[in-house]
């Protein structure tokens, strides 16, 4: 299965690309998951606006999607495409 399957998910790598499930949308995105290394730490904030942000290493990195719903809860999902 691939990550369009998932209603209501939003997710970036991609090699610079982020999907928007809910408009069923691909773009561009300022950040690769190919330019991590071993050892390298991903975190992924959803702020209290519903902005996603990504920091590597404790570093802010890019905004990615805007308007995610805070009202419910959230999950994360790792994809593993091309690395595993």
């Amino acid at each position: 299965d691939t990550i369009e399957g998932v209603q209501a998910c939003w997710t970036v790598g991609y090699d610079g690309q982020m999907y928007d499930a809910q408009e069923d949308r691909w773009t561009d995105l300022a950040w690769h998951g190919r330019d991590l290394r071993v050892g390298d730490r991903v975190a992924l904030q959803i702020t209290e606006a519903g902005q996603m942000r990504i920091y590597v290493n404790g570093k802010f990195v890019v905004d990615a999607h805007a308007g995610i719903p805070c009202d419910r809860p959230l999950f994360a999902l790792v994809d593993l495409i091309g690395t595993a």
